[in-house]
Order: C-alpha cells, then sequence, then structure tokens
C-alpha cells in the first residue's frame, strides 16, 4: 500500500515513526505542509498516485472535505481521552503549570472533561477557556494565537493547549506556557490499521471476515486507584498495546468503545491455518498477565461480510462470560458455537465435554439435569437470567426449576445479582447468575 501522510511536519515524521514501528509493508509519502489550508493543493497534485491517505488531525482532515472529493480511502488521527490526559499531566508534574485555569483550541468540552476526570478533577474545580472553531475563515491560525495571548496575558488562563502546531510554535517562541496535544501510539497506529484494512479487503473481496470481540474486566479494589492517575492510565494503556500488538501480527484494523471493549476486524485466512484450524491466540494470555486485569473475554465471528461476523463475535462474547473465567469462543458461518478457548490452547473443532459428577455430589442434583441447564446457557449466550426464563428454556415446571436453582446457590453455583423491573403488579423475578466454571 502506497500512504500519503499529510499534516504539519512535526506531526507527519511522528506519525510515520509509529507506522514504520509496526511492521506492516507499506510505502510512505510524507506530505507536510506549513498551513493547513494546503492541503488542498496537496491531494489535488498527489491523491491519484496513492491507495490512502492518513491525515494527522481533524483539521486539515475537515478543510480537505469541503474543498475537494475523496477518491481515495481517507482518515485522521483523532484527538482521544489518554492523549490529552497525559499532555494535561506533562503541563502540571513536568512543567509546573496550573493545569486549573487554561485556554484550548481544537478539543471538544466533553473529551477535556473526560480527561480531566481521569485525573482525579471534577468539572466545577477548573477554568477552561474555549477558543472558537472557524477553520473555514481565512486568518484562522492568527485569531487563535490572539485568543491564546489575550486569556495569558490578561490572567484568564495560565497555560494554553493546543492541536495546532503552528500555534504552538509560535507561541513558545514569544515564551509564552502551553503544551501540544500530541497523539497517542494507538491512536496513530488505530487509524492506520484502519486504512490498511480496508485497502487490504478490497483487493481480497472473495475473503470471509473475522470480527474478534474483545472484554476486559479490571479489577475494582485495586490499590492504583487510590494512587496515581498516571499510573493507572499507564497500565490501561499497556493493555491496548497488547490489542494492537497481535491486531497487528493478524492483520487486524481495531475500533474501541472505551478502556474496555475492542474489536478487530481482519480477513478470516489470518486466524486460521490451511486445515481451517483457529492459530494459536495468545491475547488473553498476554492481556490478564497485566495486573490490573481481573478478567478477558473475547468472542469471534467468522462470515462473509462486517456486520454479520461482527453480531457472531457478540454472541461468542457473550459465551465466554457465561464460561465466567477468561476464554474465547467461537461463532463460525454455520453458526455453531465452539469453545471454550483457553489460554494459547489451540481450538478443537468439537466442544469440550465437561463432567458434571463433583457439581452433582455437592447440590445432590442429578449430572444430567446440570448439563443441561450449562447447555441452554451457553446455546443463549446467557450472562445472566431469572428463574422464570430458564423454567421457559428448560422446559419443565417453573416450581421443579426453582428447588434446582436453590440446590444450586447453597452450594455456590447461582448467585443472584438483583431484581427483574416489572410494570406489572406481582412479584418481581431474581436476576441470578450461574456458573460451573470451577470445575
Amino acid at each position: 500500500m502506497r500512504l500519503g501522510v499529510i499534516g504539519p511536519a512535526g506531526s507527519v515524521k511522528e506519525a510515520c515513526a509509529v507506522i514504520e514501528t509496526m511492521g506492516t509493508p507499506v510505502e510512505l509519502v510524507r506530505l507536510p505542509y506549513s498551513t493547513y489550508i494546503q492541503v488542498v493543493e496537496i491531494l489535488e497534485r498527489e491523491q491519484r498516485g496513492l491507495d490512502a491517505v492518513l491525515f494527522t488531525g481533524e483539521v486539515p482532515y475537515k478543510y480537505a472535505v469541503r474543498h475537494i472529493r475523496e477518491e481515495r480511502p481517507w482518515g485522521f488521527t483523532p484527538k482521544d481521552e489518554l492523549s490529552l490526559a497525559f499532555t494535561l499531566l506533562k503541563a502540571g508534574y513536568s512543567k509546573k503549570y496550573d493545569i486549573t485555569k487554561i485556554s484550548v483550541d481544537n478539543i471538544s468540552p466533553q473529551l477535556l472533561y473526560q480527561a480531566y476526570h481521569q485525573l482525579g478533577y471534577e468539572k466545577q474545580q477548573i477554568q477552561v477557556r474555549f477558543a472558537p472553531e472557524d477553520l473555514y475563515t481565512p486568518g484562522y491560525i492568527e485569531s487563535l494565537l490572539e485568543f491564546h495571548r489575550t486569556q495569558l496575558l490578561q490572567g484568564q488562563a495560565c497555560c494554553f493547549i493546543t492541536g495546532m502546531e503552528q500555534v504552538y510554535t509560535q507561541l513558545r517562541q514569544e515564551n509564552l506556557p502551553g503544551m501540544m496535544n500530541s497523539k497517542a501510539f494507538d491512536s496513530i497506529a488505530r487509524e492506520f490499521n484502519r486504512l490498511w484494512l480496508t485497502q487490504s479487503l478490497t483487493q481480497r473481496q472473495g475473503d470471509h471476515l473475522a470480527v474478534l470481540a474483545i472484554d476486559v474486566d479490571y479489577l475494582e479494589n485495586h490499590p492504583i486507584y487510590d494512587q496515581s492517575a498516571l499510573q493507572l492510565l499507564s497500565m490501561k494503556n499497556r493493555v491496548r498495546e497488547r490489542v494492537y500488538t497481535f491486531a497487528q501480527r493478524v492483520g487486524a484494523a481495531v475500533f474501541e468503545g472505551g478502556d474496555d471493549h475492542f474489536y478487530l476486524c481482519t480477513p478470516k485466512r489470518e486466524l486460521v491455518d490451511g486445515n481451517n484450524r483457529l492459530c494459536e491466540l495468545g491475547l488473553i494470555e498476554e492481556i490478564t498477565k497485566i495486573e490490573l486485569v481481573c478478567q478477558v473475554f473475547l468472542g469471534i465471528g467468522f462470515s462473509h461480510n462486517t456486520y454479520t461476523a461482527k453480531h457472531f463475535a457478540d454472541l461468542a462474547k457473550r459465551h465466554a462470560r457465561t464460561y465466567g473465567f477468561s476464554c474465547a469462543y467461537l461463532v463460525d458461518e454455520t453458526q455453531r458455537v465452539v469453545g471454550p478457548i483457553t489460554g494459547t490452547r489451540k481450538l478443537d473443532r468439537t466442544n469440550p465435554e465437561k463432567d458434571f459428577s463433583t457439581i452433582a455430589q455437592r447440590c445432590k442434583v442429578s449430572a444430567q439435569i446440570i448439563s443441561k441447564i450449562d447447555g441452554i446457557l451457553r446455546q443463549n449466550g446467557l450472562e445472566y437470567t431469572t428463574p422464570r426464563e430458564l423454567a421457559r428454556l428448560y422446559g419443565g415446571n417453573e416450581r421443579n426449576v426453582l428447588r434446582i436453582l436453590d440446590k444450586l446457590e447453597q452450594a455456590g453455583y447461582v448467585r443472584v445479582v438483583g431484581k427483574e423491573q416489572k410494570s406489572q403488579a406481582g412479584r418481581p423475578s431474581r436476576i441470578i447468575q450461574i456458573h460451573f466454571g470451577l470445575e
């Protein structure tokens, strides 16, 4: 793939350095500019000779979208909560700036307040001056420079945070206190992966797809929550790094749904060998080694289109959660459920039979009944259920099912997690969690 990287010289250098460390075969075409309005001229000249275009920031991307047609896949490295939190930490702890009074540009209030919240600040504890966003008006850079100067010199702000390299360079030359909001490694890697996958899938239209859905559960009472916010962010970033490193190994694009939810998308052939067997994953084991992590649940879905593969991956992930401990499940094109896959163990094409005799002896319930309940939970991907719903799926009398559940609860295999909300009169049913994963 021939990838054009467009942005200020410093940002282009940073993005290319990240991409080069990822080991993906790609030809990088560096396209630096001195001001963002030059992106139109650059794209008119270069776009047709590229396979994809990566903007190093949202501003040049937005400007280009308005002024020129996208002839190749475009993407930009977005601002993210983690990198912004690190920028604020560096400003406060390294530069000794007062980060409770700042002026910012090209950063949304929601993202900024989320970053502050990660550092232990509430909205009422900080004073933020947001610059007007008017990038389509001539002289926008000059207006940003004047905005920050005014806020700093009048005492409305103690430092500035900017996403514009040109603004940062000029204000620092004037010896005004501030920081450049640089991009984190994973935000650059994430967007590059998406562009690479788009290009790869275009070339391999006959391939089936694989989507991996990953949930990471963190320890709720870990001492780090009461200690350093920087260490907490750093440890969570290690989880991201593991995900992105694995994604690179299997040629996958990564899409995040927060600190603890990830989706990976790749051609199916990257995950299976010539005999259609799943290759060793290793990702679960790598993530669970991180001190803060409690459990990792991985669902894998195979299908001919992304939407169905994602649906199957979510279903497989629910099966993994039902199992109760770090593992993976797979739902293939025939909707067959395979698993659990734990650690780096290779996938068998058959579900392992479990020995329920020990549980049966403890609960004084037949192993056949326990096996049937376990099968119902797995086949329906139920992490939580109610006695009424379980009785319906079991096909028996609710009173008999309640007696079975009472015995399982006394032995520690059933946990009540809440009560069902009811709009009609009547006693609300309990919401329960059942798992036999210890056996």
